[in-house]
C-alpha cells in the first residue's frame, strides 16, 4: 500500500502505536503479499489457459490442415477418375469413329475393285469390239469391193450388149 501522506505525524507516534503500526503494516504486508501471490497464481492460470488454447488451437489447425488435404485429396481423385472416365469414354468413341471409317474404306476399296474390274471387262470389250469392227469392216470393204466390181462387170456387159444389140441379156445368159 502506499506510504501515508503525512510522513511527520507517523513519525510522532508513540511506541505502543509504532508497535500497533507494525502489525498493521505487517498485516497490509501480509495482504500485499497475498494479492502478489493471487497476482502470480492468476498469471500462471492465465499462461496455463493461453497454453491450453494455443495447444488447442493448433490442434484444431492440424485436424482442419487434415481434413481440408483429405477433402482436397478426394476431390483430386474425383476430378482424375472424371478425367479417366471422360478419356475411356473419348477413346471408346475415337475406336467406333475408327471402326465405321475401317468399314467405309472396306466398302469404298470393294467398290474401287468392282469398278477396276468392270473397268478391264469394258476395256476387253472395247478390244474385241473394235478387232470386230476391223475385221468387219475389211470384210465390208471387200463386200464393197465385190458389189462394185460385180456392179461394173455388170455395166460393162450392159454397155457391150447395147452395142452389140443384144437386149436384156447378160453374160451369164448367152
Amino acid at each position: 500500500m502506499a506510504p501515508a501522506a503525512n510522513t511527520a505525524r507517523q513519525r510522532r507516534v508513540s511506541g505502543a502505536a509504532k508497535a500497533l503500526a507494525d502489525s498493521d503494516s505487517d498485516a497490509e504486508y501480509q495482504a500485499y503479499n497475498g494479492r502478489l501471490k493471487e497476482a502470480s497464481a492468476a498469471r500462471t492460470r492465465l499462461r496455463k489457459a493461453k497454453q491450453t488454447r494455443d495447444k488447442n488451437r493448433t490442434a484444431l489447425a492440424t485436424a482442419y490442415e487434415s481434413s481440408l488435404n483429405q477433402t482436397e485429396s478426394r476431390i483430386q481423385k474425383s476430378v482424375a477418375k472424371h478425367k479417366d472416365l471422360r478419356s475411356a469414354i473419348h477413346i471408346s468413341h475415337l475406336r467406333l469413329l475408327k471402326q465405321a471409317m475401317d468399314r467405309r474404306d472396306e466398302k469404298v476399296g470393294q467398290i474401287a475393285r468392282k469398278l477396276a474390274e468392270h473397268q478391264r471387262r469394258m476395256l476387253n470389250l472395247a478390244i474385241q469390239l473394235q478387232a470386230l469392227y476391223e475385221g468387219r469392216k475389211e470384210d465390208v470393204a471387200g463386200l464393197v469391193r465385190q458389189e462394185k466390181e460385180e456392179e461394173e462387170e455388170e455395166a460393162v456387159a450392159a454397155v457391150g450388149e447395147v452395142r452389140g444389140g443384144r437386149s436384156g441379156l447378160g453374160k451369164g445368159e448367152q
